[in-house]
């Protein structure tokens, strides 16, 4: 029997507050600020995992969510 890879993804999302001019500026600050990180192990729940294609299906495909090791 074959062996496969699954790709699997999950996001997180976070609030960073920043003083800008204008919404472009404040994406560059917020990027550009210390953002929070939880490794794996730091019991940090990412919530549900789910595979490329369905969370990002304009730019990924069913195809692209395995591949065959074996």
């Amino acid at each position: 029997m074959p062996k496969f890879n699954v790709y699997l993804v999950a996001v997180a999302s976070t609030v960073v507050e920043v003083e800008a001019f204008d919404g472009e500026e404040a994406v560059e600050k917020a990027f550009d600020s210390k953002l929070p990180y939880a490794s794996g192990y730091a019991g940090f729940d990412l919530g549900d995992w789910t595979t490329s294609s369905e969370l990002f299906p304009q730019t990924h495909t069913p195809g692209d969510d395995y591949e065959e090791i074996d």
